[in-house]
C-alpha cells in the first residue's frame, strides 16, 4: 500500500486497541483498493486513482473520533484486560472467595456487640460498614449476568457507596461533600470507562466484573 495511505489510516487509528485498529485497517484498506480500481477503470493513471481513493475516505481526524466512539480504545481495552483478570482471581480462589464472605460478617458482628456496649455513633458506623462492604465485596459471588441485574445491582453499590463515603466524611457540610467526592473520584473515572466498554463490547465478551 501506497505510504500516503499508511499514514490516513496512522491517523485513523490513533488511540484505538490493536483489535479496533486491525478491524478498522481491514475495513479502510477494502475501501481504497474498491475506489482505486473503480479510478483507474475510468482512465486514471494509478497514482491520480490513489490520491482520489484517498480523498474518497474524508478527514483521517474525523473518522478517528467516529471510530473511537464506537470501537474499543486502547485505554479501554486495558481496563477491560484488568478487569477480566480481576474476575478470574476471585471466582479461581477459593481462600479469597470466603474472605470477601466473611469480612462483612465480621465488622457486623463487631457492630452488634459495639451497640450492646452503648456505643451508638461507632456501633452505627461499624455496621454502615459492614453493609456497604457486603454490598461491593460480595457482588462477584452473585448471579448478575444480565443487564437488568446489572443496573439494579451498580445502582446499589453507589448509594451504598455515597452513603458510606458522606457519613465517613460529614457529608451535611461542604467540606466533607468535597473530600467524599475526591474519595471516589477514581471509581467514578473508573466506571466511567466500564460504561463506554458496556456500550462498545457485546454482552456475551463481558467479564463477570463489567456487570457489577
Amino acid at each position: 500500500m501506497p505510504a500516503i495511505w499508511e499514514d490516513w489510516v496512522s491517523q485513523a487509528t490513533r488511540k484505538l486497541s490493536a483489535e479496533s485498529k486491525a478491524t478498522v485497517r481491514a475495513e479502510i484498506q477494502a475501501h481504497f483498493e474498491m475506489s482505486r480500481e473503480a479510478a483507474m477503470t475510468r482512465g486514471l493513471d494509478e497514482a491520480a486513482a490513489e490520491r482520489e481513493a484517498l480523498a474518497a475516505l474524508g478527514d483521517p481526524r474525523e473518522a478517528n473520533r467516529q471510530y473511537r466512539l464506537t470501537l474499543l480504545t486502547s485505554s479501554e481495552a486495558r481496563v477491560l484486560r484488568k478487569t477480566s483478570h480481576e474476575a478470574k482471581c476471585v471466582m479461581s480462589n477459593a481462600f479469597l472467595k470466603w474472605t470477601l464472605r466473611l469480612a462483612p460478617v465480621a465488622i457486623g458482628t463487631a457492630a452488634l456487640a459495639v451497640l450492646r456496649k452503648g456505643d451508638t455513633g461507632l456501633g452505627q458506623d461499624l455496621a454502615l460498614g459492614a453493609a456497604a462492604m457486603a454490598v461491593l465485596l460480595l457482588g462477584p459471588m452473585l448471579p448478575v449476568y444480565t443487564r437488568s441485574r446489572s443496573l439494579v445491582y451498580r445502582s446499589v453499590k453507589w448509594i451504598a457507596l455515597a452513603v458510606l463515603c458522606l457519613a465517613a466524611f460529614g457529608g451535611t457540610n461542604r467540606q466533607g461533600g468535597l473530600l467524599a467526592f475526591v474519595v471516589l473520584w477514581p471509581v467514578l473515572h473508573a466506571e466511567w470507562i466500564r460504561t463506554s466498554i458496556r456500550r462498545k463490547l457485546p454482552q456475551a465478551r463481558w467479564p463477570k466484573q463489567l456487570y457489577l
